[in-house]
């Protein structure tokens, strides 16, 4: 199997994870799609793993820090989903035609969930921070000894 055609096995594999609401996965997928496309020196790899790094991660902060609303998901997953799909089966996009669709697509995937992102971080309170570790007693190293 060549280059071209295992980054679009695996680009198809992120919607597997979205499916599960992985966005861990999908960040780090997105990652080895693109050091392994900067590695094989394939641009449009390079370029779509670079979106779908930034994409995913952004939105597994989102995800982490708030309590994002059902209606917020889907809108975000109704976005992002046709980027997938098309990059999948439309690599390595040999027109222009072609380059100018998942362009539209990507843009509109990228507002959507910038716009979710400003909304929450504006208008929600996040989640709480986690309860801060508890540190051992101080111990007086002289005495060894608990203070």
């Amino acid at each position: 199997m060549d280059f071209v055609e295992k980054f679009k096995e695996r680009v198809g594999t992120l919607r597997g994870f979205l499916n599960t609401m992985n966005f861990k996965g999908c960040a780090n997928l997105s990652t080895d799609l693109l050091r392994a496309s900067e590695f094989a020196n394939y641009p449009e790899g390079i370029f779509i793993g670079e979106f779908f790094e930034s994409l995913f991660t952004n939105i597994r902060t989102l995800m982490l820090r708030f309590d994002v609303e059902k209606k917020d998901i889907e809108k975000i997953l109704t976005a992002t989903i046709p980027v997938i799909e098309y990059a999948q089966t439309n690599i390595p996009f040999s027109s222009e035609d072609k380059k100018a669709k998942l362009y539209d697509l990507m843009l509109n995937a990228r507002c959507i969930v910038t716009e979710t992102q400003i909304a929450y971080y504006r208008e929600k309170t996040s989640k709480k921070p986690p309860m801060p570790m508890s540190f051992p007693p101080s111990i007086n190293i002289e005495s060894s000894e608990e203070e």
